[in-house]
């Protein structure tokens, strides 16, 4: 049976949710599609779950990694295995709806796209938010904007969509755990000639507090790492529109600069190095109204970046009186 579809899932000590996710992919109504599932390196019994529903089913294929790669890479790897028509990415601690697969690829044969989307719920605990990924009636720079430019936006994501294998033939895989999303959804969506959308939450997003990315002990390392594929995201916008790259302000700037400020405002974060360099242009839009932070905030920030004497200092003591002056009027509230 030819694959409509692949599916690829990168599996890292997901024991507890990747039966859920795997008798969801198998529950599907479409039944033209392969599944790869790439164990990587992990210390759970994952590896042996994958095996035994590769036993149940011949469309699931199992494949190890000898070192812990992270999703990004193990997702590319994936693809060299992938015969589908089009390639679905999903995390082992997700899950889709039954008709997922059917519905999306329907709208993507029948329409000759080479990507779709839809929308997806986001779980926490109880708590459940539909995001809307409607891309209907925009520009190819308004869709890249909304998925590779504009900073935590949450259709940066892979999982909500279906792609046409050969897009990838194009794509670079960059080699971080965090944000990774938001550089490959850049760079398919360039490359896609047609893109569509279907107003319906197929996939089901869980935010695990256990997971690498929600754990706040890699906080200041999650920080870089998403500066770092920013970077990759401005270059790519760099060569491929070069002076035509204003097409992407205001959301470029702010984007760079919420991370700048991020890491700078972290801690743990001993120095900055060259943090400044990175598309200088958005070192003159500190003060845009179009990013939402404190103007006493944006002027330490701003002399940072400048590299003022002793600015970085005094930007850490800020943030550090803040911090007292809150817990001060907290305490006197609550007494």
């Amino acid at each position: 049976m030819l694959a409509k579809i692949t599916i690829i899932v990168p599996v890292y000590n997901s024991e507890k949710y990747l039966s859920r996710c795997l008798d969801s992919i198998l529950a599907q109504t479409l039944m033209e599609f392969e599944c790869i599932l790439i164990d990587d390196f992990s210390e759970d019994s994952s590896a042996m779950i994958c095996e035994n529903y590769a036993k149940k089913d011949n469309r699931i294929i199992v494949l190890k990694n000898n070192e812990n790669m992270g999703a990004s890479l193990t997702r590319k790897k994936g693809l060299d295995y992938a015969n589908g028509n089009y390639i679905q990415f999903i995390d082992s601690d997700d899950y889709i709806e039954k008709n997922m697969l059917e519905k999306m690829y329907e709208k993507a044969f029948v329409e000759n796209l080479d990507i779709v989307f839809c929308d997806f719920i986001m779980q926490q605990e109880l708590d459940k938010i539909c995001v809307n990924a409607d891309i209907s009636g925009k520009s190819k720079i308004e869709i890249i904007k909304q998925i590779g430019v504009t900073v935590n936006s949450y259709t940066a994501c892979l999982y909500n969509k279906i792609i046409k294998k050969q897009i990838f033939d194009n794509v670079i895989f960059s080699n971080t755990n965090y944000a990774e999303d938001k550089y490959i959804s850049l760079q398919t969506t360039y490359y896609a000639e047609k893109a569509g959308y279907i107003n319906s939450a197929f996939y089901n997003y869980i935010r695990n507090a256990e997971s690498l990315s929600n754990n706040t002990k890699y906080s200041l390392r999650r920080k870089v790492e998403h500066f770092n594929n920013y970077k990759l995201v401005v270059d790519f916008l760099t060569k491929k529109y070069g002076n035509d790259i204003n097409l992407f302000e205001p959301e470029l700037s702010d984007g760079i600069n919420f991370l700048k400020m991020e890491i700078i405002s972290d801690k743990e974060a001993k120095a900055v190095i060259n943090i400044d360099e990175l598309y200088t242009k958005a070192n003159n839009r500190i003060f845009s109204k179009t990013w939402k932070e404190k103007i006493d905030k944006k002027i330490l920030f701003y002399l940072v970046i400048h590299k003022f004497p002793f600015a970085i200092h005094v930007f850490h003591f800020g943030l550090f009186f803040k911090k007292i002056l809150r817990k001060f009027n907290a305490k006197k509230k609550s007494s």
